[in-house]
């Protein structure tokens, strides 16, 4: 829970409070039962906001966040964007809060997607073999926040362990990693360095269950997304160690 703190933190914090107080007035809410998407004891019935499952978050320190486990995706920097960007930002057919960067977020989609839809899924930069699936979203008007969910993932290190080939996001997208998205596209790369920051300017907290030192270098087996970090604290009773990185870092020992 205190992970999905810090990232909605982070949104709020580099898109500004226009987007908030939009937020608020959409009595945005975000849920986060047990289970996972589809396998979930809680009936889809009863939640009435934006879900972010139990087995689909990944937080810094846990196993599944070390291990690069791909079996627990963690979906926590998409499912709340999706939440930001419904709710707070606007997208083309819903406008809010923010105009400016709705639209520089439609022209990427729009960029990133072959012109002619019959070539969606086979062509373009995201999307591929997905065709039955862009029509859906485009049905419903969520494609462009699919397609950002994919830029943002890449863009902090997500699926630079990926094992299964060079692309990002199930390898529906183009980019795997950061450099990827400057060097294949190029759109897509101005639109989210236009709002967010290079690295996350929140706290996060390393969860009680690590027991080593952790390290937010890119040597580091999950040094990907943990290179990203600017602030982190301790938490728990075990043994464990902080190793900062080149940014004006804030570390802090156990936090219980």
């Amino acid at each position: 829970m205190l992970y999905a703190y810090s990232v909605l933190d982070f949104y709020l914090n580099s898109l500004g409070t226009a987007v908030a107080n939009r937020m608020a007035e959409n009595d945005a809410v975000l849920m986060m039962p047990d289970g996972g998407d589809g396998d979930s004891a809680i009936d889809d019935s009863a939640l009435t906001g934006q879900p972010l499952y139990a087995m689909e978050v990944a937080n810094p320190g846990s196993a599944w966040y070390t291990g690069n486990d791909y079996k627990h995706r963690d979906v926590t920097l998409e499912e709340i964007f999706h939440m930001v960007h419904d709710t707070g930002i606007g997208t083309t057919y819903n406008p809010q809060a923010a105009p400016t960067v709705s639209r520089t977020i439609a022209d990427a989609t729009k960029n990133a997607l072959p012109t002619d839809e019959k070539d969606w899924g086979t062509s373009g930069l995201w999307g591929f073999d997905s065709a039955d699936w862009l029509k859906e979203l485009n049905q419903k008007d969520s494609i462009e926040q699919e397609y950002m969910a994919s830029v943002i993932d890449s863009y902090y290190g997500m699926w630079d362990a990926y094992p299964e080939g060079d692309r990002g996001m199930w390898r529906i997208y183009v980019a795997k990693t950061r450099s990827d998205i400057k060097a294949k596209d190029p759109v897509g790369y101005a639109a989210i360095t236009a709002f967010l920051p290079a690295d996350y300017t929140v706290f996060f907290r390393v969860g009680p269950t690590f027991d080593s030192t952790f390290e937010m270098l890119p040597r580091a087996p999950y040094g990907a997304k943990s290179r990203y970090l600017t602030s982190v604290a301790l938490t728990g009773d075990r043994g464990t160690g902080l190793v900062g990185n080149d940014r004006d870092n804030v570390l802090m020992g156990q936090l219980r």
